[in-house]
């Protein structure tokens, strides 16, 4: 039974007992008082009061009472643990790179047969003149012709200063610049540039000392004689062809 019909249950028994009351009531007068016209006057001065309806009192309706809501049992908090110590992380080492097999050696070639040393000119007697000429070696050269060579004093010292002349039968000849002052020159060092491909006999001596600007002193010197040879066989580097003579000049006193 819901509480609403409980309500109305009550108020009605409230409304029977409250009737029952007032019926009662006027039953005992009554049955206390005289009959006849008497009785009929004494009810009839006695004037009807109204009786006063049951006010209906609006019971609030209880309200659900919240069921609590259990209690989380605390659970155990865990320790902490202790935390690892990081260890060090190696440095990483250099791989070593694969070392390449060594290259197979080359076979041998075959040694040439040198070429026959030229004939080097005998060794100038001893010279009662200034200067003394002598041929050191020859030199192939399929492209110039000439002669080269270096002016030193008895012990081995280069002397500048100096021009050596070419010539040959028919022809007066030229002169080197000045021995040790020329633009490639080095001390004592001269050279003197002949035709390509030019053969024959030609004579070479110390000529003369500059003495100032255009001014120079004749010498004495000896007369050294090259044979220059062309041919495309022996002018090749490893030839023995007379293309460059180189020649040393000694200064005697």
């Amino acid at each position: 039974m819901s509480m609403r019909s409980k309500q109305m249950i009550i108020v009605a028994v409230l409304s029977i007992l409250a009737l029952s009351s007032t019926l009662g009531c006027s039953v005992c007068r009554l049955l206390s008082g005289g009959s006849g016209a008497s009785a009929r006057r004494a009810v009839a001065a006695v004037p009807a009061t109204n009786t006063p309806q049951p006010t209906f009192t609006n019971t609030p309706i209880p309200t659900d009472t919240p069921i609590p809501t259990p209690t989380a049992t605390p659970t155990n908090t865990p320790v902490p643990t202790n935390t690892p110590v990081p260890t060090e992380t190696p440095v990483p080492t250099n791989t070593p790179r694969p070392t390449r097999p060594p290259a197979p050696k080359p076979a041998p070639k075959p040694e040439q047969p040198k070429p026959a040393a030229a004939p080097q000119q005998a060794a100038a007697p001893a010279s009662n003149k200034q200067f003394s000429g002598q041929v050191v070696k020859w030199w192939p050269n399929c492209g110039s012709a000439g002669a080269k060579g270096k002016v030193l004093d008895k012990d081995g010292n280069p002397v500048n200063g100096l021009r050596i002349k070419i010539w040959t039968d028919g022809w007066e000849g030229a002169y080197s610049l000045v021995s040790g002052v020329g633009l490639t020159y080095g001390p004592g060092d001269w050279d003197l540039l002949l035709k390509p491909g030019q053969s024959g006999n030609f004579k070479i001596a110390v000529s003369d000392w500059q003495t100032g600007p255009d001014q120079y002193q004749p010498v004495e010197s000896d007369v050294v004689n090259l044979d220059f040879n062309y041919d495309q066989a022996s002018c090749q580097p490893e030839g023995n062809g007379h293309q460059w003579a180189e020649i040393v000049f000694t200064r005697n006193f």
